[in-house]
């Protein structure tokens, strides 16, 4: 691109260089730096609707409009995820915090002072508004003979951190620093409240190091491997510091290119530390001096731009022969000869709703009754009855995982929901459950492949709720697809029909989509093949007189794959009645006008505005009288006070909107203390009178 390119073309050519990024806070702070660099609404629209499952038009729309381009995000952070992404563009200006990328094939290291060595080193790792973690206090640790970090170190945003570097030359952040242990820095954003696996805001980079063999062999393996290194720092000990940017899209993706990560690093000779697996790996940061010697940056944003370009090209790739029978093998068993016949379906497991070997999601708000309704559907299966109105099949399997309350007050649920110990004994012996508060590490992934591969044939699997046995990140598109496909993996293998129990995002859920209520990436309300998604709603006190304390309302939206919704299916949207721990239908419309809870709010809320609006203008009425029956002239506070009946506050919360008028301190005929009046807008004081204009006070 030419040196004399505008700054909206400089803008275009960097945006248009990536892609939209999945992780949304990525993609809203490329929006907000695009505007900042004289971007235009058109190109954003078009750049974020080339990704149209993650991001639509009104929302992109939203975004751009309502940012400010002179905010904290500047321009400087779309030139740096464009430079990341291997854009060229060129040299964009001081004011862009850009710095354009080096040709040198063989960069020179670094040679800056130590406090601009951490600078330098913070600004590559992170990105503007994340949060730095820095741990100076050290103990000494008999076990293995080192110094080790001796509390969750101390959260910095990172503008915030770079200032205090440049105005205190290290001396505030380093209070309590040693200089036998150095400082340490957490290698990944966190969440601002501490560090740990939990605390990960991004899973961008990997630590790699190396203390068997010597440093200059380190370095050599690191440049010849052309590892996507984000900065190279020396430890001050017997080791180099390789932040690796991996950008992952959540801990179990993370996990895997870790491993991925350290395979090909041993196998070049790097025998890197096996340690380094945690995303809260702490690095040493750099210009700090340890014992007698300096932990240096040597360079920063070096070798690969691209960590899954890099994987894919070091990847050991098979024998060619072996590989063409390999890629036929694999054809052959993706791609099979389509039947001539008509196909036999599953059986129906939900009358009208739902088969075996598929997956079936309920999504509902907390408190609501997942669990109530997961326990009656449990019964329901067991003993071939009916639920909500629908006929069950019976099962003779039946598998069901609690993964959240305790193991007595599960099993209790269910039992209470078999109404009688008779039935309970029958239910009990067609179910196995699984507790996990006993395994909290436990996941869908482990789940799936210890009933696969046990042998046993369950009916159904209902699982209450999924999100603590979630792969990765429930708002990753890619971790979603993986937890849907562990669920597929049963149905497919087992022949069950999967159910899961998810909640509900927060805010108002009544004016989306049923498939967009339930929390987390879109994937997880578009990939099922039956879903019931349970909205609270708000009856009457007339409604809810013949009805036991305790009861809940609910509207059951549906969406069907494999059967049509219709009134002579009985399967279209209907309401319920959650009482005593039970699910009933109405069948008789009682609750078919009823609105539901978030509608009635804001049905509350418009109410309350009309209702203030009313006695405003009735109010505004009242004091403008006043003041034309005084000749314009200004009337004292007390007097509106006693003639609207308002208090001080009403009146103070009033005047907002009442521009009309304003309050001046002025004295009364002359004489005594001032006192707060109301006036007209427009009236002005004599030129020779004393009077303030101000908020009024209590009187």
């Amino acid at each position: 691109m030419s040196a004399f390119a505008s700054p909206k073309e400089k803008a275009d050519s960097a945006l248009l260089s990536m892609s939209p990024p999945r992780d949304y806070e990525t993609w809203k702070n490329i929006g907000i730096s695009y505007k900042a660099a004289g971007g235009d609404l058109d190109t954003f629209l078009g750049w974020s609707g080339s990704d149209p499952d993650n991001y639509d038009e009104a929302q992109a729309r939203r975004l751009f409009e309502h940012v400010n381009e002179d905010g904290r995000i500047t321009a400087g952070t779309l030139f740096w995820h464009a430079y990341r992404n291997g854009w060229e563009g060129g040299f964009c200006g001081d004011d862009d915090g850009w710095k354009p990328k080096k040709t040198d094939d063989a960069p020179k290291p670094l040679d800056l002072e130590p406090v601009q060595q951490a600078i330098a080193q913070i600004e590559a790792l992170f990105e503007p508004g994340e949060y730095v973690n820095v741990s100076v206090k050290a103990k000494w640790s008999d076990k293995t003979h080192k110094w080790q970090p001796a509390d969750g170190g101390v959260c910095y945003e990172r503008d915030e951190l770079i200032e205090k570097l440049q105005d205190e030359d290290f001396g505030g952040v380093l209070s309590g620093y040693d200089p036998e242990a150095g400082v340490w820095v957490c290698q990944n954003p966190t969440n601002g409240e501490g560090r740990g696996k939990d605390r990960t805001a991004r899973w961008r980079h990997a630590l790699v190091e190396s203390d068997d063999i010597p440093v200059a062999d380190q370095i050599r393996i690191m440049r010849e491997l052309d590892l996507p290194i984000t900065t190279l720092t020396m430890s001050g000990g017997k080791s180099v510091h390789a932040l690796v940017r991996i950008d992952a899209d959540g801990p179990n993706h993370y996990e895997e290119r870790v491993q991925l990560l350290h395979e090909l690093c041993n196998e070049a000779g790097l025998k890197v530390d096996p340690a380094n697996k945690d995303s809260s790996r702490l690095s040493r940061l750099a210009g700090i001096r340890r014992r007698d010697q300096r932990q240096t940056l040597l360079y920063t944003n070096i070798g690969a731009k691209d960590f899954h370009v890099w994987a894919e090209t070091h990847r050991h790739k098979p024998e060619e022969d072996e590989g063409e029978q390999d890629a036929a093998q694999k054809f052959e068993a993706l791609f099979r000869p389509m039947p001539a016949e008509r196909q036999e379906l599953p059986p129906v497991l939900i009358q009208n709703t739902f088969r075996k070997q598929a997956i079936m999601l309920i999504g509902a708000a907390p408190k609501v009754g997942k669990t109530f309704l997961a326990a009656q559907m449990t019964v329901g299966f067991a003993t071939g009855t009916s639920v909500l109105g629908f006929e069950l099949a019976k099962c003779e399997h039946i598998l069901l995982v609690n993964s959240e309350m305790s193991q007595a007050e599960y099993v209790n649920r269910v039992i209470d929901a078999s109404l009688g110990e008779e039935t309970a004994a029958e239910v009990a012996k067609h179910v196995r459950i699984a507790h996990t508060d006993d395994n909290p590490e436990l996941t869908v992934k482990e789940i799936a492949e210890i009933v696969c591969d046990s042998g046993f044939v369950p009916d159904v699997v209902i699982v209450d709720p999924i999100y603590p046995l979630f792969v990765g990140d429930e708002n990753s598109n890619e971790d979603a697809k993986k937890t849907l496909g562990y669920l597929k993996m049963i149905a497919s293998k087992t022949g069950a029909g999967v159910i899961y129990m998810h909640h509900f995002s927060k805010g108002p859920q009544d004016l989306k989509e049923a498939r967009d209520r339930v929390s987390g990436a879109g994937t997880l309300g578009r990939n099922y093949a039956a879903m019931w998604s349970l909205t609270e709603l708000a009856p009457s006190e007339e409604e809810m007189d013949d009805l036991p304390d305790g009861s809940v309302v609910v509207r059951v939206s549906t969406d069907l794959r494999s059967f049509k919704k219709s009134k002579a299916n009985n399967n279209l949207d209907f309401n319920a009645v959650r009482m005593n721990g039970m699910f009933f239908r109405d069948d008789d419309g009682k609750f078919d006008k009823t609105p539901t809870r978030e509608a009635a709010r804001r049905a509350e809320a418009n109410k309350k505005t009309a209702q203030k609006e009313k006695r405003m203008e009735k109010a505004r009425k009242k004091i403008a009288e006043l003041l034309d029956k005084n000749g314009g002239e200004p009337v004292l506070f007390t007097q509106v006070k006693n003639l609207t009946g308002l208090s001080d506050n009403t009146l103070k919360d009033y005047l907002i909107d009442m521009d009309e008028f304003q309050v001046v301190k002025m004295q009364v005929d002359g004489k005594g203390q001032k006192r707060n009046h109301f006036a007209w807008a427009t009236w002005q004081a004599p030129l020779d009178a004393e009077l303030v204009t101000e908020e009024p006070e209590d009187e």
